[in-house]
């Protein structure tokens, strides 16, 4: 939920106006989200936990992600935003996000 909120604040932002169009960005992040967390945990349950492993795994993840985003909203979206600009915006935006509240838990919890 947090992630549709901050990827349709900053597609606002970034002059995406309509509403078809923030609510088609929103079903693309429910269907690659889960996909996301799926990969990530199928991955968790296949290898032996490595930090640098994970991290590399995430990162290549997230830009295929990016990659199929952007190809999805070329076919979608009505809006003037480059595809691919918005797909790494929104998913840096949203990724980012994510780290700094992870990060706030961690530090909650010591």
């Amino acid at each position: 939920l947090i992630t549709l909120i901050i990827e349709a604040i900053v597609a606002v932002i970034l002059n995406v106006k309509s509403t078809k169009d923030l609510l088609k960005i929103g079903f693309v992040n429910l269907l690659t989200n889960p996909l996301l967390s799926l990969l990530l945990y199928l991955f968790s349950l296949t290898s032996v936990y490595n930090p640098v492993t994970y991290w590399i795994v995430l990162i290549a993840m997230e830009v295929i992600i990016v990659i199929g985003e952007s190809f999805l909203f070329k076919g979608i979206l009505e809006t003037k935003v480059k595809p691919f600009k918005l797909g790494a915006i929104l998913n840096i935006c949203s990724f980012t996000f994510g780290l700094l509240i992870s990060g706030a838990l961690l530090l909650t919890a010591i």
